[in-house]
């Protein structure tokens, strides 16, 4: 099993997408979920400490949600067909 951390995560992601095979682990997909998650803990964070401010904190929030919502569509999408 070879592990994958930062960006080469989403390099592997597009590795595996472009698999011809049949068998497309949905694993993947909710890592990546759960790590969008976590970026809108983070994001709220440093709103709460004046890091970052309001429109910046709604520009990522909007950034992360489309994230998470299409990881959770492959997610699925995967599990039908598999």
């Amino acid at each position: 099993m070879k592990w994958y951390f930062g960006l080469n995560y989403y390099n592997a992601l597009i590795e595996c997408l472009n698999f011809d095979g049949e068998y497309l682990d949905p694993r993947m997909f909710h890592v990546l979920f759960d790590h969008k998650i976590m970026m809108k803990f983070r994001i709220d964070y440093l709103h709460k400490n004046n890091i970052i401010g309001d429109l910046d904190r709604q520009q990522l929030i909007r950034a992360v949600d489309d994230l998470k919502e299409d990881a959770n569509f492959k997610a699925e999408i995967n599990y039908s067909i598999n």
